[in-house]
């Protein structure tokens, strides 16, 4: 049957592992995939050949890591009406007590929803979006007396949305999200009881950016483009920045590794929205991902 107007022709789910141009047709249909997919020539799981079609009923909802990766010498087709999100960042190391107690690590940034690095094209009806940034850990606590609790680790990154190292092509009537900002650690108990003092906060990890293209492309946009929100610091420490907006097209929340090539090669039109994130507050944790895992 024939698509009608304005709607996209999707490869049919029975249709799955034969070829088209020798490449192998791949579908998830009625599934939750809980791992990063890596978009290959050959369908051998967690590996699903390129062009891959993720229906109504699919989902890639990564714990860790990228949603799907595709790798440098291949340049993807993704075709998209389920789920696709990123991993969580991991969580900073506490800091250890000491005399004077140590900073906490800083938590890892979120997994992108799809980074194909050879570039390639995505037609996009569902929802993808980058991972949360991991906590940042709290500082160690002081011993030695009058001195002040260790540091809270910087908060990580979100991810991507959707991260296309060398361009390509993006069509979007569904949603497309940065990942947002991890929180901050607290800072350690200072030394001496009542004689010290709490340590600095650690910063709110930054939200990112919905759509990266870093060598060029173009974005057709009729749904929504939002960039990830910046996470909250212990209080009372400052809120991440948000996810940045376009300096490809003031109107998406595109970012441009590479602005020159983008401005000469990059076309973007939008008939929905484009925001980027809000930074998130400083007194509360930082507000729920646009896309519900």
């Amino acid at each position: 049957m024939m698509a009608g107007p304005g709607e996209h022709a999707r490869p049919r789910a029975d249709r799955a592992g034969q070829k088209i141009g020798g490449r192998a047709l791949s579908t998830i249909s009625h599934k939750t995939i809980t791992q990063t997919v890596t978009l290959g020539a050959v369908n051998s799981y967690p590996t699903y050949g390129s062009p891959l079609t993720i229906t109504s009923t699919g989902a890639i909802l990564t714990g860790a890591g990228v949603g799907i990766y595709g790798g440098i010498a291949l340049a993807g087709t993704i075709d998209n009406a389920g789920r696709i999100k990123g991993g969580i960042g991991r969580a900073g190391n506490a800091g250890s007590a000491g005399n004077i107690g140590s900073v906490g690590g800083a938590g890892s940034g979120g997994g992108a929803g799809i980074d194909l690095a050879g570039g390639g094209s995505i037609v996009n009806g569902g929802t993808i979006a980058g991972g949360t940034g991991g906590a940042g850990g709290a500082g160690g606590a002081s011993i030695e007396r009058h001195q002040p609790g260790g540091t809270g680790g910087t908060g990580g990154a979100g991810g991507a949305g959707i991260d296309l190292t060398t361009g390509g092509s993006i069509v979007n009537s569904g949603t497309i999200a940065g990942g947002n900002g991890g929180n901050g650690g607290n800072g350690g108990t200072g030394g001496g009881g009542n004689f010290g003092y709490p340590g600095t906060p650690g910063f709110g990890g930054a939200g990112r950016t919905g759509i990266i293209l870093s060598d060029g492309g173009s974005v057709i946009n009729s749904g929504a483009i939002l960039g990830g929100q910046g996470a909250t610091a212990a209080w009372p420490g400052p809120p991440g920045p948000p996810g940045s907006s376009s300096r490809a097209a003031a109107t998406l929340p595109i970012l441009a590794r590479s602005p020159a090539a983008v401005v000469a090669t990059a076309t973007s039109t939008s008939a929905g929205s484009a925001a980027p994130g809000a930074p998130g507050s400083a007194c509360r944790a930082a507000a729920a991902s646009p896309i519900a895992a």
